[in-house]
């Protein structure tokens, strides 16, 4: 739980502080634009890491990451273009907002880079864990795939009656 609560910190640095920086050193200023960047970046940068979580990949976990990233578009579209007579307050301050952000390129860098270094980290640490500690998960995966046939020998040879040895 700790590492989770780590984990979930230093993704907050990474995608708050990376669109901040790439907006300070261009000089660009519109807190609309800016805030729409961040918010891309967390949900990219969330839904790259659930599929990097996942054990099995289905057509059902592609649907849902498709839907959540499709969604977050859809709203910032309808929020970006609602005309003044039907927001709450009499005021739309987020009005073309989705069209500026989308025609930026600096949007789609801010994003890019943040959703690298935010997920380099986990890539590298399942990479380390998948390889030098693997669970069962892990190695049941990797059996059904046919790597390390002999590579996670335990000793025990049941169930191994029908292999043919390679040798």
């Amino acid at each position: 739980m700790l590492t989770w609560m780590l984990n979930a910190i230093v993704h907050c640095i990474f995608v708050f502080f990376l669109p901040t920086a790439a907006f300070a050193a261009t000089g660009m200023v519109d807190l609309g634009v800016y805030g729409t960047t961040v918010m891309h970046s967390l949900v990219i940068a969330v839904n790259f890491r659930l599929f990097l979580e996942e054990n099995y990949i289905s057509w059902i976990s592609h649907l849902v990451i498709f839907v959540s990233v499709a969604l977050f578009y859809f709203v910032v579209g309808v929020a970006s273009n609602m005309p003044l007579s039907l927001t709450l307050f009499d005021v739309n301050l987020f009005y073309g907002v989705g069209k500026m952000t989308f025609e930026e390129v600096l949007f789609y860098m801010a994003t890019l880079l943040t959703i690298v270094v935010a997920n380099s980290i986990d890539v590298a640490s399942l990479y380390i864990a998948r390889n030098f500690f693997p669970t069962p998960t892990h190695i049941i995966q990797e059996r059904e795939r046919g790597y390390g046939r002999n590579f996670y020998n335990t000793g025990d040879d049941s169930g191994m009656e029908n292999e043919v040895d390679d040798r």
